[in-house]
């Protein structure tokens, strides 16, 4: 057994500007009994995340937490979704802690379409990429490079 890990990458912390779990306890986005925690990023990431909740919250008090559907697993490396163990890329960019999938379809704690170009107007103020990835499919959600750049 190879084990291959990427250093530098911190659990995303707890805070009321986000959600990382469903109300009944689970964590959004994990894939049961294949990835139980993914949620995980840089340093840097996770300041550059709380930054976006703060404004994103500041501009739209109403509106529901974030929901953080994806970001890295514990170590890095090939976030593998379709548990297929075929080790393809499905998961673009989810393999060194520096992007999160955020809920943006028609779930709880979704952003809603109206506010969609504000969010993306917010990312790039922030110097951060948000684009909507999935349209209409039920997992549609938002892709965000924290640090503005491709993996």
């Amino acid at each position: 057994v190879i084990n291959v890990m990427g250093a530098g990458l911190v659990p995303i912390p707890p805070s009321g500007l986000y959600a990382l779990y469903e109300p009944d306890g689970s964590v959004i986005g994990a894939t049961k009994g294949r990835h139980p925690s993914n949620h995980y990023l840089t340093t840097t990431a996770v300041n550059k995340l709380l930054v976006i909740a703060i404004n994103y919250h500041h501009l739209n008090p109403q509106a529901p937490v974030l929901h953080i559907n994806d970001a890295s697993l514990m170590w890095g490396g090939v976030f593998d979704i379709d548990a297929e163990a075929d080790w393809n890329t499905p998961h673009e960019e989810h393999m060194r802690g520096t992007v999160v999938d955020i809920r943006a379809n028609s779930r709880t704690g979704a952003i809603p379409p109206a506010s969609f170009d504000s969010f993306i107007r917010l990312a790039k103020l922030t110097k951060m990429n948000a684009k909507i990835h999935s349209p209409g499919a039920t997992n549609q959600h938002f892709h965000v490079r924290l640090l503005n750049r491709s993996e």
